[in-house]
């Protein structure tokens, strides 16, 4: 189950996901780079940016298992979001308490290598909503995904109710929102904090041409 990967870390709430160090503000990132593109980006000379885990769980899940390997690909960026592990809806609590452990968990041991972290905020239901936001640290910089779960107006709706929990609970100095940006989520939260957008990846190339 990797609870090395909690060594060190003060683990609170009632599921004991690992509180993320209190470490200076990281800057805003120049642009977001996707996990699996990471070490072409590299070899390509481009460093810059941070790296992101707004893909397919398989495509990052083996960080849990070997993240001493993923260290020094990530420590060559200006610095990462955590990894976003999918959750369950409806809520499987257990389920999903170990992919906010997780995510918590890797950020916590990249700290620990001096890799500047975002920490990535995700919720299913809002059975979730008693610890997905453990371990985030008051008054911080977070990042959200829309990409693919903004749909249709219900999603949105969804992800609205969470997102608002989630500026009252942790009261987050900047939010990095990766993907779509449906004003009727976003317009009403602007006097609430700071948004910063970012294309998905696919969108941003394609407008590059």
């Amino acid at each position: 189950m990797h609870s090395e990967l909690a060594d060190n870390a003060r683990l609170v709430g009632p599921m004991g996901i690992p509180q993320m160090m209190e470490c200076p503000a990281p800057d805003i990132p120049s642009r977001l780079v996707p996990f699996d593109r990471a070490a072409a980006e590299l070899r390509n000379g481009r460093s810059h940016g941070y790296v992101h885990f707004f893909i397919k769980d398989s495509l990052f899940n083996g960080i849990v298992d070997n993240l001493a390997s993923a260290i020094p690909i990530l420590s060559s960026f200006d610095g990462i979001l955590t990894p976003d592990f999918s959750l369950e809806r409806p809520s499987v609590n257990c389920l999903n308490a170990c992919s906010v452990f997780y995510s918590r968990a890797v950020g916590f041991q990249c700290q620990r290598h001096n890799v500047p972290v975002i920490p990535t905020v995700r919720w299913s239901d809002e059975a979730s909503f008693s610890y997905c936001f453990d371990g985030l640290v008051h008054g911080g910089i977070v990042a959200v995904g829309t990409y693919g779960v903004c749909k249709s107006h219900k999603q949105q709706d969804f992800f609205l109710t969470g997102l608002t929990k989630m500026i009252e609970t942790v009261s987050p100095s900047t939010v990095l929102v990766y993907g779509a940006r449906p004003g009727r989520i976003f317009e009403g939260l602007q006097d609430r904090t700071k948004f910063v957008y970012y294309p998905d990846w696919t969108t941003e190339h394609r407008a590059k041409g």
